[in-house]
């Protein structure tokens, strides 16, 4: 591909010191963070250290650029087809309250927050959102702030099927201008869902979507098909989850894995798609009960189906 270097984790502040580094016809090798091949031997150099969360922007005046707002860094669960426990090291950390109302002010007509699990914000115990402290960033961003619309609990800020209570949800429907929830269940499995290490189970999903449409949401559920190891039995259980939460009036969002560089699956090779399930996510996808790009993915070089890379979109 023509890469020479890479820098993997945060960029703040490593990529400003590369590029000083090549400016100043330093040795830009001993950047921080900077991953390259050496004679055929790959050299990771040491991290850089950890920014504070509340000093990322997510606007650029300059150019009236305006990315989504980032309320929290890392992961704690370490899902093994998942990037961000490895590339975020260290524990979870969230921008304060303070700095995201500050931040607010240089957003225009709306906010996206990002977070990898939005009801994880300042969390003090596993499974149990922070309520207090989502509600007092919201009332208090929405009273400086009134025209600003703002979207959380859907992309990119989806949320955990086990950190969904019937408390959190009734309290930010009003706070919030999406009606979507996206939560991520990604297999109907129990096997599967233990062996990539999500941390729950598929009840947790169901009542996840049981709650959001009884206070007034509309579950958009994204599944994984394809996983390493996925078993055909395996595979039929997550197209059942799939039929059922499409009877059920949720949406799903459907993807293929894709081996991510530097995630536990990173070298593992993806389970075939049935036929099966391809007519499954086609016929649901005709009636708008399921999106996703799964066709896509599923023609990527590493995907479920290499040998259909050439077949038209």
């Amino acid at each position: 591909m023509g890469v020479g270097a890479v820098l993997a984790g945060e960029g703040e502040t490593a990529f400003v010191e590369l590029v000083r580094r090549l400016t100043e016809g330093r040795e830009w090798r001993q950047t921080p963070n900077l991953v390259f091949m050496n004679g055929g031997r790959l050299i990771r150099n040491e991290p850089a250290p950890l920014i504070d969360l509340d000093r990322s922007r997510s606007v650029f005046e300059p150019l009236r650029l305006q990315g989504p707002m980032e309320l929290t860094r890392g992961c704690a669960w370490q899902c093994r087809y998942c990037q961000t426990p490895r590339l975020w090291q260290g524990a979870e950390r969230h921008r304060s309250i303070a700095a995201a109302v500050a931040l607010a002010a240089r957003h225009h007509h709306f906010i996206q927050f990002l977070s990898p699990n939005a009801l994880g914000y300042q969390s003090l115990r596993p499974r149990e959102p922070n309520v207090r402290a989502l509600v007092t960033l919201l009332e208090t961003i929405r009273s400086r702030h009134p025209a600003l619309r703002l979207n959380l609990g859907n992309f990119p800020s989806e949320v955990r099927p086990d950190y969904v209570t019937r408390e959190a949800l009734t309290a930010l429907r009003p706070l919030i201008h999406n009606r979507v929830l996206a939560m991520g269940a990604q297999s109907g499995s129990p096997r599967t869902l233990r062996a990539i290490g999500r941390g729950h189970g598929v009840k947790a999903v169901w009542r996840a979507v049981e709650i959001a449409q009884e206070t007034g949401f509309v579950p958009l559920v994204d599944v994984l098909f394809g996983l390493p190891g996925e078993t055909p039995e395996e595979e039929a259980l997550t197209r059942g989850l799939v039929h059922e939460l499409a009877r059920r009036n949720a949406r799903v969002r459907a993807h293929v894995f894709l081996p991510l560089p530097d995630s536990a699956f990173a070298d593992s090779t993806p389970s075939p798609l049935s036929p099966e399930t391809r007519e499954l996510l086609e016929a649901l996808g005709r009636v708008g009960a399921v999106d996703g790009a799964w066709r896509d993915q599923m023609r990527k070089p590493g995907g479920a189906d290499p040998t259909d890379a050439a077949a038209p979109a």
